[in-house]
């Protein structure tokens, strides 16, 4: 039974007329009052097993004494059990869960990411000491010092949480220190005009006019708008490119070198 706990409360809980009755505290978790048939006691509950560790008699124990030993009890063994839990992995060093983890990533990741990981983490993460020592703030503190390169900034900061999460699944810690990323992308709120398109398409080849109107996620245009072809040479209107919201271009999917390095010059 729960119930707030306060000095009346307490005073004017019922013996119990058969057995035991234990009232628990609404503020205080695993906190409670035994009711005997003679007499009142204040418990608490300890560990996951939920031992039962009587803290003494009322009223020879005022009940904010009695709460505060149970809390105090009660931290006590959150920490050993933490400290058990953490007893259960073998301490190694962060260079060694380093190399470990570049070593795994160098047979499944690709050339490019393995060189990307390899070199964001030797740059900017060399910690001390084991790798279980390691805080949010140390790795946090890295990360700030970056922020006049943003993108630096943030692939360092994918590259430190893949590692961390790689040593949590491979049972090297216990849990990452590194929190999720979160990234708004800025929405574009500026989009290529019918005119600055069709000079982007008048300097592409024949090719590539064809392929960056019909190479669209969409129904192939081709087939959809062949009203709008004059010859090989399809015309881009508008409406081709007006999908609720935001104007849809697959240009820069498949446009030359030649072209693209035009298309910067209007953003």
């Amino acid at each position: 039974m729960r119930t707030r706990l306060t000095d009346l409360a307490v005073r004017k809980l019922p013996l119990s007329e058969n057995g035991q009755v234990t009232y628990w505290d609404e503020l205080t978790p695993n906190f409670g009052v035994r009711c005997s048939t003679r007499s009142k006691s204040y418990i608490v509950l300890l560990g996951e097993k939920r031992r039962r560790k009587t803290l003494g008699r009322y009223p020879d124990l005022s009940l904010a004494d009695a709460r505060k030993q149970a809390k105090q009890l009660l931290a006590a063994n959150a920490l050993e059990g933490d400290a058990l839990f953490l007893s259960q992995f073998a301490p190694v060093s962060f260079t060694e869960a380093k190399a470990r983890f570049l070593e795994d990533s160098r047979r499944r990741n690709k050339p490019r990411t393995f060189k990307d990981y390899k070199r964001l983490l030797d740059r900017h993460f060399n910690f001390s000491g084991d790798l279980q020592t390691v805080e949010r703030k140390q790795i946090m503190k890295v990360i700030s010092e970056l922020s006049a390169t943003p993108s630096e900034q943030s692939h360092a900061f994918v590259a430190i949480r893949t590692m961390m999460n790689w040593c949590v699944r491979h049972g090297l810690i216990a849990h990452s220190v590194v929190p999720p990323l979160k990234q708004k992308a800025a929405e574009r709120n500026r989009v290529l005009t019918d005119d600055e398109l069709g000079q982007v398409y008048r300097r592409s080849s024949d090719s590539s006019q064809i392929l960056a109107t019909c190479c669209s996620q969409r129904q192939p245009i081709l087939r959809n708008h062949s009203q709008h072809m004059h010859g090989i040479r399809p015309v881009l209107t508008r409406d081709w490119m007006m999908w609720g919201r935001t104007r849809c271009t697959t240009l820069g999917v498949c446009l030359q070198q030649s072209t693209l390095r035009l298309v910067p010059q209007f953003m």
